[in-house]
């Protein structure tokens, strides 16, 4: 009765999650844009750290288009940031939904001026400026509020759009009528079959994948019967949506996945939760992603995913096998515009076959999801909060010498995603009591690439969070950022320059903080992070004839170069 009862509690808790979506009026919002509508980003597309939260417009490959206001109501919020959402506003309408326009390259001159007076008056380039006024920036529907840019984590220009609802949840625009202002007569492709060992071994085999034969009409298919040896399986697919008039590969927005013609799972997204956004890594393959691109959709859900995007379920998605009997799956997938295409294949269960072959492995401790779980020597000390993991492991531990302040330590693998951040802490061997500040944990990723923590030293440890699995140890940095200039040189006319522009890198711990002063006064300092670019655009503090200008760049342990030069204008 229990199991017969779990898919009606599951589709009556996401019928309540759709039955909270907000209905609007048939042409209640206008297009952001007056370009036609094409997408190189969908709502819900799994990327590598998250889940796309809007649509990505193209903006022909350029900057500068025109971003109009969707409907009436006032700027509530405005930020600017070198990563993520770059240069981005934030509209509340008086129906309680929120539009936000990311990745601008510049506001409409009034909002300009404020944020350029907010920068100086916070001596900040960086903003957050949220409940703001209702009066202070009223929209109609169809006012022109920025240019489009490529500014923050954007790879290349375009116009990143949301829609969220008054809890800061982002909805699919395409339910709010957007779906009407784009053509869309492509179907999604599929290109493989990822299949997934579920028995309690699982963690000691490796998911084995086969290549879809299309048949043409978005049919696919696995030419032979799929002989396993495990009896608790479950099944991923590889694939991506088309869309009419672009070579963009989108995400899907749902699949369905049948047993002998019986609905077991269902995914449909409309709705995301920020505080889930790294489930992302439980919900696809995460592997797969890291080491090949893949975007392999898993057709079932472990432990630690707490998405809201699954309407019906039968045992997790996990399909259960008899012995010796061919079983029919049939796996849909769809876009938001209806079109479809489906793989279907037979599997069977013999338990003679060498299809899963499981590779034990030492571990130090079974740590199961869904609780709190910690691993402590003398050297180290590991604690992980209740939702961090996202499925059972076997934790892994391995230790080394490797430098003069700390050994290297392996905390499990980096083939295991982690949906959050945990306590880590390294015994130091040896510190410079001069240079305390100086030393920071790091880490070595699945790339092999060294990357910093920080920390702090107390109690003969270095204190750190971080959500990653890898090689651990102790560095120091000592080391300041190096600065280059690109078009300043000591005496240099800048007449006919609009900017000055800098590049700067660290070594380690990052760049942390960055100030200029022309004459003596501090100006903004624009930075685009993803290039290292650094820029001051001349404005009215200016002087005709000679000037100075400094900057001064400082990283996360505070290693800080000045740099000057005088100028002429």
């Amino acid at each position: 009765m229990i199991k017969k009862l779990l898919p009606f509690i599951c589709l009556c808790l996401f019928s309540a999650l759709q039955a909270a979506i907000p209905k609007v009026e048939p042409g209640y919002f206008r297009s952001p844009v007056d370009i036609p509508i094409y997408l190189s980003g969908t709502f819900g597309e799994p990327r590598s750290t998250h889940f796309h939260t809007g649509l990505d417009i193209k903006t022909a490959g350029v900057e500068g288009k025109g971003i109009y206001a969707v409907a009436d109501g006032y700027v509530s919020r405005i930020g600017v940031s070198p990563y993520g959402y770059g240069n981005a506003i934030y509209i509340t309408h008086p129906n309680g939904l929120v539009s936000v326009y990311a990745h601008l390259q510049k506001f409409e001159s009034t909002i300009q001026a404020w944020v350029k007076n907010q920068q100086l008056e916070q001596t900040n380039f960086e903003l957050n400026m949220e409940y703001l006024d209702p009066s202070l920036f009223p929209v109609k529907k169809g006012d022109r509020i920025a240019l489009s840019g490529n500014t923050g984590g954007s790879g290349g220009p375009h116009l990143h759009f949301e829609i969220r609802d008054s809890s800061e949840h982002p909805l699919n625009p395409l339910l709010f009528g957007f779906d009407k202002m784009l053509v869309d007569n492509s179907g999604p492709s599929i290109s493989s079959l990822h299949v997934y060992n579920l028995d309690k071994d699982r963690v000691f085999t490796s998911p084995k994948t086969h290549s879809s034969t299309s048949l043409g009409s978005g049919k696919y298919s696995i030419s032979k019967t799929i002989v396993v040896n495990k009896d608790s399986l479950g099944f991923g697919l590889q694939t991506v949506d088309l869309f009419t008039g672009t070579s963009n590969k989108n995400g899907v927005y749902e699949i369905k996945l049948y047993l002998n013609n019986e609905l077991c799972y269902h995914y449909r997204v409309d709705e995301l939760n920020f505080d889930y956004g790294k489930h992302v890594y439980s919900h696809c393959d995460y592997w797969a992603r890291r080491s090949s691109s893949q975007t392999v959709h898993k057709c079932f859900v472990e432990k630690g995913n707490k998405l809201s995007v699954y309407p019906f379920l039968i045992n997790q998605g996990k399909i259960f096998l008899p012995n010796g009997l061919e079983q029919a799956i049939k796996i849909e997938v769809y876009d938001f515009h209806g079109n479809s295409s489906s793989l279907s294949f037979q599997v069977k269960l013999d338990k003679q076959s060498d299809y899963f072959i499981v590779k034990k492995e030492n571990y130090e401790v079974f740590m199961p999801a869904n609780q709190r779980n910690s691993f402590r020597n003398e050297n180290i000390q590991v604690d992980f909060p209740k939702d961090v993991l996202l499925d059972d492991i076997y934790f892994q531990y391995k230790e080394k010498e490797h430098n003069a302040y700390s050994k290297a330590y392996q905390i499990h693998n980096v083939k295991t995603p982690l949906a959050g951040y945990f306590d880590i802490a390294l015994k130091v061997e040896k510190i410079d009591s001069n240079l305390i500040d100086k030393y920071l944990l790091v880490f070595v990723d699945y790339k092999n690439t060294k990357k910093a923590v920080g920390g702090k030293i107390r109690d003969g440890f270095i204190r750190a969070k971080s959500r990653e699995f890898g090689n651990y140890f102790i560095d120091l940095d000592t080391i300041a950022p190096k600065i280059s200039s690109l078009n300043l040189y000591e005496g240099k006319n800048m007449s006919s320059q609009k900017m000055i522009q800098l590049k700067a890198s660290d070594n380690l711990s990052g760049i942390q903080e960055y100030n200029a002063f022309l004459n003596g006064n501090w100006v903004v300092l624009e930075y685009d992070a993803k290039k290292a670019l650094f820029y001051y655009v001349f404005d009215d503090q200016l002087l005709k004839g000679e000037n100075s200008f400094e900057v001064i760049i400082a990283d996360e342990r505070a290693n800080a170069s000045v740099q000057s030069w005088k100028f002429s204008y």
